[in-house]
């Protein structure tokens, strides 16, 4: 499914819809050059998750874990990684325990690993206006953006 975010706002209604179906233990992966706006939707399912830390890219960190929400929130950020390790993907592998939510920036070298995670892939058409390509989204998830953008 692909949609159209004209604006910030629009980035933060696609992460609270989003954040309405996590449970924990979902992997979500976002796809996109720099500035594309993968930390800006972390940001909101985070606030959506009801996180009270500030959330930022963990480049430098590689992880930034949140423990305030309803659900604790994994934001790993693999950029730095352009090969990544044996020992890179076990990091992975531990934050993977069926409860927290993990968001994936720059791992498009283990998505197929994790066939059943949610994946967006952000591409920018014209400033701050992007477009989002959804795979692998739950049919709730898919009946909420269609009915707030088509």
């Amino acid at each position: 499914m692909e949609i159209k975010l004209s604006n910030l706002t629009d980035t933060n209604k696609l992460g609270t819809l989003i954040a309405q179906d996590l449970k924990g233990g979902e992997k979500i992966f976002l796809v996109g050059d720099l500035g594309a706006g993968k930390t800006t939707l972390t940001q909101q399912l985070a606030r959506s998750l009801d996180i009270k830390e500030i959330v930022n890219s963990p480049t430098f960190m590689l992880v930034k874990e949140y423990h305030s929400g309803r659900l604790p929130l994994i934001h790993l950020d693999l950029y730095r990684l352009k090969n990544l390790s044996e020992e890179d993907e076990e990091m992975v592998e531990e934050y993977d325990d069926g409860q927290n939510v993990l968001v994936i920036e720059w791992g498009e070298q283990i998505i197929d690993n994790y066939p059943d995670s949610l994946v967006l892939y952000f591409s920018e058409i014209n400033g701050d206006k992007r477009v989002v390509d959804i795979k692998n989204s739950s049919e709730n998830l898919t009946a909420k953006i269609k009915k707030n953008w088509i």
